[in-house]
C-alpha cells in the first residue's frame, strides 16, 4: 500500500482535506487515549520495548541508540513495514539500528535470541556426538558493596577470570575435568550490595560427572576462584555464593531461559528477583526515577552503560564456534539480518511516522499491518482506519514533519 489517500477516499470520506501520507495530518485524542494510555513504572511491570528504547535514548544522547529505528537507511525512500514469515514478525524497514545489546531494548531481543540458537546448537551436537560428553553449569561471583566502582569491579573480575582459566591449579582441574571448552555469559544486576555482575558459563566436557564429582569439584574449583579472586584484589566470595557447579539439567534449562521473549528472562534483561534489579528494570524505574537503595535508577542506567559499553555478552573459548561450525557474527550483522526475506506490507511516509512516534504508537502500527496482512485486507484494515483517525485532529504538526 503506496497511499494511504487512496483507502480513505473508498471508505466515503473527504478527499478534499487532502491529508494523505505524505501531506500533512492531525491526531485524534480518542485513538490516542484508547492506545496510549499505557501504565508504567507503578511495579516492575514493562512497558513496551519502543517506550524503554525512547527512554534509553533520553538518558544516552551520544550513543548510538539516539537514531535507532529512527533515522532512515536510505533518505531518498520511506519507511517501510514489512512482514518476516519465519519469526512471523512485522519489523520497520529503511531505519538504522544501533546494535547496542546492553542499553537498546530492541536491538537486545533481535541479539538474545540469535545468541540463543547458538548455544542451542552447540549444546545439542555436544550431547548428540558421544553419551560421554555432558555439559555442567558453572556459576561465579564474588562479594562487592553498593560503594564499589562498576568498572573497576568489571575489570579486576576480568583479571580473575583469566587467572581461573589458565594458571597452572587451573589447568589441572580442567584436565581432571576432561574441559574440552566453556561458553561464559556475562550478566548484571543492582542491589542493596551495589551492581553485582556475575558469570554464567556452560562447561563442555568429554566425561559424565557422578553428582558425588561435582560436589568434590565445586569446592575444588571454590578454592581456586577463591585464590584468583583475592589476586586480583576482589571482594573475596563466599562458599555460599561465590561458586555454584549444576549438572546437565540446571544447564539446559539456562539455555532454554534464553528463549522466552518479552518476559525478557535474557541476562541483563530478565526481571531481576526480588530486591534486586536488571538493567532494563533501571531503565523502566528512570522513567519515574524514584531512588532505590538511595540512588537514581537514571544515574544507575547510565553508570552501567558505561561500563558495558563494547563488553561481551557471550565469549566462547578458543576453537569451540569453529568446532561446532558456528559463524562469528557481530551483534550490529545480526540485527541488520533481521528484515531479511520480508515481504513489504506499507510504505509510511515520513509524516505518519512521526505521529506515530509522537503519540507512542510505532509499536501498533507494526500490529495493525500485521493483522491487517494476515486478514487480506491492507488496503481497509486496522492500519487504515487508525491513521486515518489519527489524520482528523486539527492542528496537530508533528515538529518532525521535516526533518531526515
Amino acid at each position: 500500500m503506496n497511499n494511504l489517500q487512496d483507502s480513505i477516499d473508498t471508505r466515503g470520506k473527504k478527499s478534499d482535506r487532502h491529508h494523505t501520507c505524505c501531506g500533512g495530518f492531525s491526531a485524534s485524542l480518542g485513538i490516542i487515549t484508547k492506545y496510549c494510555a499505557i501504565r508504567i513504572n507503578t511495579s516492575l511491570a514493562r512497558p513496551h520495548d519502543f517506550i524503554l528504547q525512547d527512554q534509553s535514548k533520553k538518558l544516552l544522547p551520544r550513543e548510538r541508540v539516539k537514531n535507532c529505528l529512527i533515522n532512515r537507511v536510505d533518505k531518498s525512500k520511506n519507511r517501510k513495514i514489512v512482514y518476516v514469515s519465519a519469526t512471523d514478525k512485522t519489523y520497520w524497514d529503511n531505519v538504522q539500528r544501533c546494535g547496542s545489546l546492553w542499553i537498546c531494548p530492541c536491538c537486545s531481543k533481535n541479539i538474545t535470541e540469535c545468541r540463543r540458537k547458538e548455544l542451542t546448537k552447540a549444546s545439542d551436537l555436544w550431547l548428540s556426538e558421544t553419551p560421554e560428553n555432558s555439559i555442567l553449569l558453572l556459576t561465579l561471583t564474588n562479594a562487592h558493596t553498593i560503594n564499589d566502582d562498576l568498572k573497576l569491579l568489571l575489570k579486576q573480575q576480568s583479571k580473575a577470570l583469566h587467572s581461573f582459566w589458565t594458571d597452572r591449579r587451573g589447568l589441572k582441574l580442567w584436565d581432571e575435568m576432561a574441559k574440552f571448552g566453556h561458553i561464559r555469559g556475562l550478566e548484571p544486576t543492582f542491589g542493596k550490595n551495589g551492581f553485582h555482575p556475575h558469570y554464567h558459563v556452560l562447561l563442555f566436557l568429554r566425561r559424565n560427572l557422578t553428582q558425588d564429582e561435582i560436589i568434590e569439584f565445586k569446592y575444588k574449583l571454590f578454592e581456586h576462584w577463591f585464590n584468583c579472586c583475592k589476586k586480583a584484589k576482589l571482594g573475596l566470595p563466599s562458599l555460599e555464593y561465590g561458586l555454584d557447579l549444576r549438572n546437565g539439567d540446571k544447564a539446559k534449562k539456562y539455555i532454554s531461559k534464553w528463549g522466552l521473549e518479552h518476559e525478557l528472562t535474557k541476562g541483563h534483561s530478565k526481571t531481576g528477583k526480588e530486591g534486586s534489579y536488571t538493567p532494563f528494570d533501571l531503565l523502566n524505574l528512570s522513567i519515574n526515577d524514584e531512588l532505590i537503595y538511595g540512588r537514581k535508577p537514571s544515574y544507575l542506567f547510565k553508570k552501567y552503560a558505561e561500563a558495558f559499553k563494547n563488553k561481551r555478552q557471550l565469549s566462547w573459548s578458543n576453537g569451540l564456534k569453529d568446532y561446532f561450525k558456528i559463524n562469528e557474527k557481530k551483534d550490529e550483522q545480526i540485527v541488520d539480518e533481521v528484515v531479511n526475506n520480508s515481504i513489504e506490507l506499507i510504505d509510511v511516509s515520513n509524516q505518519v511516522f512521526y505521529l506515530l512516534r509522537n503519540v507512542k504508537m510505532r509499536h501498533l502500527a507494526l500490529e495493525w499491518a500485521k493483522n491487517d496482512y494476515k486478514n487480506g485486507c491492507l488496503d481497509c484494515g486496522e492500519y487504515v482506519t487508525n491513521i486515518f483517525e489519527l489524520l482528523q485532529e486539527k492542528n496537530y504538526i508533528s515538529p518532525y514533519a521535516i526533518m531526515n
